[in-house]
């Protein structure tokens, strides 16, 4: 496996530089401009250049599964003495990292902007940071995580599907997208009629000395984790067993 993940972004690498070095040069030449535009039309640019290159990693975290199942790549990966779950894992897991690293070079970069606009502000919710629950903020990055890898595998098994039951390769791109919709629709419906059933929450304390406090409903991850599963499988062994390359 992590000989795929390194053979992933080995062909991202290019892209992920561009960015990188996009973002930088960007943000720097914005911050030459604080004395004419002032710091808010600067930190809302910046936010606005974050926001743009996380859109542009979601979709290429998209071409990054369906590349290798509607173009000639697919020989070469589907080639390899690999199971299903072993791609599907790859790819999400490469798909997580690259988001991470975008998010995290943005996330400094949004922070700097907010330092040189106001210092003391800036300085003060960076002191604020002792007050955050460890559990808490640990829960909330590993359930962010968990959605984030949720939603693609859901991309994904819409993508497989598709790409088995319709031959036509702009039909199917079609229908992955549709399909997507309409099971997107029923999962939030389901989800919606679970938690009226089962209303049970418990918080997750996330800044107790605020009263900030993250309420969690039990049955909707308990829901989130069963499709995730079935979702992981479906697509594991499409993946495996109907791909007709």
């Amino acid at each position: 496996m992590l000989k795929l993940i390194k053979y992933e972004l080995k062909g991202l690498y290019k892209d992920i530089i561009i960015m990188t070095v996009s973002i930088i040069i960007i943000n720097l030449l914005m911050y030459t401009r604080f004395n004419s535009w002032g710091g808010g039309p600067i930190i809302a640019c910046s936010s606005l250049v974050s926001f743009a290159a996380m859109i542009v990693v979601f979709i290429w975290n998209i071409k990054l599964f369906s590349k290798d199942i509607y173009q000639d790549s697919s020989y070469l990966l589907f080639s390899i003495p690999q199971k299903g779950y072993t791609i599907l894992t790859s790819k999400l897991l490469t798909a997580l990292l690259q988001s991470i690293f975008i998010g995290l070079l943005s996330l400094v970069f949004n922070y700097l902007t907010f330092y040189l606009a106001s210092k003391t502000e800036a300085t003060q919710l960076l002191e604020m940071i002792h007050l955050i629950n460890i559990n808490g903020s640990l829960f909330t990055i590993f359930a962010a995580a968990f959605q984030y890898i949720y939603l693609f595998t859901l991309i994904y098994f819409c993508i497989s599907f598709s790409k088995m039951a319709v031959r036509n390769k702009k039909l199917g791109k079609l229908g992955s997208f549709i399909l997507f919709i309409i099971i997107s629709v029923i999962l939030a419906k389901c989800l919606e009629i679970i938690m009226f059933i089962f209303p049970q929450n418990f918080s997750i304390p996330l800044m107790a000395s605020a009263g900030i406090n993250i309420p969690v409903n039990i049955s909707s991850i308990v829901f989130d984790i069963i499709t995730f599963i079935l979702f992981f499988i479906t697509t594991s062994y499409i993946l495996e067993n109907k791909i007709d390359l």
